[in-house]
């Protein structure tokens, strides 16, 4: 922020984000959690919370899983580990013969 605009104290910034990464950052950079959480709340975590239960929920960055699980309770995945559950938790991509079915 410094760098493109001279921040003095004092002075009001309007920052608008939906959450996550992008949230998380720029309310360490205030020093308050309250900033990050706010803006959250703006649109992400109400969203997250008229999701059907069982929903997979997938957060990219480590910084947005927590917020989410931190704003609503709930347990986000990386995406990696939704397509590799998918995988393991899947018929068709099953090797033959593994005594599953």
């Amino acid at each position: 922020m410094h760098k493109t605009y001279p921040v003095k104290s004092g002075q009001t910034i309007l920052f608008h984000a939906a959450a996550g990464g992008v949230g998380q950052i720029f309310g360490q950079w205030a020093k308050t959690y309250g900033v990050s959480m706010a803006m959250a709340e703006l649109s992400l975590l109400p969203a997250l919370r008229k999701l059907d239960p069982n929903a997979a929920v997938v957060g990219g960055g480590t910084s947005c899983r927590q917020q989410i699980h931190n704003g609503t309770g709930r347990d986000a995945v990386h995406f990696v580990q939704l397509l590799y559950q998918s995988m393991t938790h899947s018929e068709a991509v099953q090797p033959e013969g593994n005594g599953q079915k």
